[in-house]
């Protein structure tokens, strides 16, 4: 058992974040694709946005949507902010089988041979696009510590998050279930600072070429965590249902 903590231990060490803070100046090769996206992603309105004060860090909380979502607030968004991203994906070693799996599936034969190559391809690229993009890798272990602690010293920094919490299990016809440890962030954010914590509901419309950003949700110091993990993923869960209702079906 010992042996395994510190084998834990030191790979917390080694598995640093590809980029801190400083990251949201941009590596130029992250800054060459935002410029393409911007070519594709360039009719996108920004609603909502102006509601939001720009003095102050905030979390914002979005739909995933495939790809579409993670690509067009990179192009589109106009706040720095840093994405959670599965760790898996923000290093070589493991990038490959992280995309094969979110982009293929499981696929056999010839077929999964071409789907492993396409994902080797790919894979460095999107390491990169990671590293410039100044993503926070979400771990699934013991290293999840790392990912709060460099969340919160981002929100320290006057960096905004985004997250999307969504999971596998439908909500509605536009949603899935939230997983709701993003919330720790909040929690953390407070213990260092004192200070509430603002969680803005996304909703990044494909077909409208929006986004939208809703009323906020704060985390607040003085009531029970686990009480605020609920209700402030169902809150922020059910309001992007409600945006996304009202964009496209226009209600």
């Amino acid at each position: 058992m010992g042996d395994a903590a510190g084998k834990e231990r030191s790979d917390m060490r080694r598995s640093k974040s590809p980029a801190g803070p400083r990251a949201v100046k941009r590596h130029p090769f992250f800054a060459g694709f935002r410029v393409l996206f911007r070519l594709v992603f360039s009719k996108h309105r920004v609603v909502g946005l102006n509601s939001v004060p720009a003095d102050k860090p905030s979390v914002f909380v979005c739909n995933h949507a495939g790809i579409y979502g993670p690509i067009a607030m990179a192009a589109c968004f106009k706040r720095r902010f840093r994405p959670w991203v599965k760790s898996k994906t923000c290093f070589i070693k493991t990038a490959r089988t992280q995309i094969q799996q979110d982009l293929f599936g499981k696929k056999k034969g010839a077929v999964g041979v071409f789907c492993r190559i396409v994902s080797a391809l790919i894979a460095p690229i999107t390491v990169a696009i990671m590293i410039g993009a100044g993503a926070i890798p979400v771990y699934g272990d013991v290293r999840i510590v790392t990912t709060f602690r460099e969340s919160v010293h981002t929100l320290q920094a006057g960096v905004n998050l985004v997250v999307f919490p969504e999971n596998a299990e439908p909500n509605s016809k536009y949603t899935n279930e939230f997983r709701s440890g993003f919330v720790h962030i909040g929690r953390k954010f407070c213990e260092e600072t004192g200070e509430p914590l603002a969680f803005y509901p996304v909703y990044v419309s494909k077909k409208t070429r929006t986004i939208c950003v809703g009323e906020p949700v704060a985390y607040l110091p003085e009531y029970d965590f686990n009480e605020q993990r609920t209700r402030v993923a169902n809150i922020l869960r059910d309001q992007i249902t409600r945006i996304a209702r009202e964009l496209e079906e226009g209600g």
